[in-house]
């Protein structure tokens, strides 16, 4: 076995990982139950994950790399295809309701619920909310749009708390934005 390569795998994917759902997952289920089926449970998930992804790879050996060269570009292709034009207002929807039951459970425990919140995005919405207190400071036409827009970001901000799908609340977030115009 290669060491290097072993140790190497690790190092990428261990700060890959770390702010994964898997990780916020096994927080949440460790603070509820026992943490050794936790840990086995999360472990034996990400082995068959691992596994899957190993396996997928050296199909991928098999064929020519130009071959996958286009297979990989399609599907990126296709990934931001569905991002761009498939509606993911449903699924927004849907995660806000399962964010507002858990809450009740998050809010037993603050210390859990600061572990969770994404820090990136709080960051980010903060320099959005600040471009539009810039146009707010400006005056004119743009005044109500700002203040719409800034009303969005700090609801957008709250509703983190709530361990909503960061990916889904930046697209719910940029949404509405956009149609304030």
């Amino acid at each position: 076995m290669n060491l290097a390569l072993a140790a190497g795998t690790f190092a990428v994917i261990l700060p890959a990982e770390l702010p994964d759902k898997t990780f916020i997952s096994a927080i949440v289920l460790a603070s509820k139950h026992r943490p050794f089926p936790v840990w086995v449970g999360t472990a034996g998930g990400l082995v068959v994950q691992a596994g899957i992804g190993v396996a997928a790879g050296r199909l991928l050996a098999l064929l020519p790399h130009r071959t996958v060269e286009a297979i990989v570009a399609g599907l990126f292709l296709a990934g931001a295809a569905y991002l761009l034009f498939v509606p993911e207002r449903a699924a927004e929807v849907r995660g806000v309701a399962v964010a507002r039951r858990e809450e009740e459970e998050l809010a037993e425990d603050e210390a859990l619920g600061d572990l969770v919140m994404g820090d990136e995005l709080r960051a980010g919405l903060a320099a959005l909310a600040e471009v539009y207190r810039k146009r707010l400071a400006s005056g004119g036409q743009a005044t109500r749009t700002a203040v719409a827009a800034i009303e969005l970001i700090d609801e957008a901000t709250s509703r983190l708390a709530l361990n909503v799908n960061e990916t889904l609340l930046a697209e719910w977030l940029l949404l509405e934005l956009d149609q304030l115009g």
